[in-house]
């Protein structure tokens, strides 16, 4: 099994893990975001999701459900958000794959629409400006253009294809019509 001695998740310090469930453990986050912020990381140390094993990615998943009952069992808690920052360029600082269970409570935020969308925030509640930003725009990234029908594809398929998806050419996406 690799362990890197200098990461933090390798060898945490034994007052923060607070369940262990096979080859994944689940502690509190050093910074948390809201009380009962808890990390779900592989035993082994890994990187990259690309770097996990099917059965390491699994038992993240799996032990989503026991360490919600944790978090729960301390206090008041109305929802959760899941996440996992895969790679530098979406926001990974310790380089050793985790899984962010992030409790949340009603009036936390004053307008918690969008959750994860929030990574870029111009984009995160698309219920209230589909509009990019000018970096967005400048990168040629938001234009809707559905995918064409591969031959052979049943009309279930061609209506899932129909629906609008995001492609790297295009301004944005259409705003939501109540």
């Amino acid at each position: 099994m690799m362990i890197d001695t200098a990461c933090p998740f390798c060898q945490p310090r034994s007052d923060r893990v607070f369940l262990r469930l096979g080859n994944v453990l689940a502690l509190w986050d050093s910074f948390p975001v809201t009380p009962g912020h808890a990390l779900i990381v592989p035993v082994r140390h890994i990187a990259s999701w690309d770097e996990a094993s099917n059965d390491e990615r699994a038992a993240l998943w799996s032990a989503i459900d026991p360490v919600c009952a944790a978090i729960r069992s301390m206090g008041s808690v109305d929802a959760f958000n899941f996440g996992i920052n895969s790679g530098a360029a979406a926001g990974q600082t310790v380089p050793h794959l985790h899984l962010h269970v992030i409790p949340r409570r009603h009036g936390d935020v004053p307008d918690p629409r969008g959750g994860v969308r929030h990574v870029i925030p111009e984009r995160a509640n698309y219920l209230i400006s589909a509009t990019p930003s000018a970096e967005v725009k400048e990168a040629g990234v938001g234009t809707l253009t559905p995918p064409a029908p591969a031959a052979g594809t049943t009309a279930f398929q061609n209506t899932l294809l129909k629906a609008p998806h995001i492609s790297p050419a295009s301004p944005s996406p259409p705003r939501a019509v109540a």
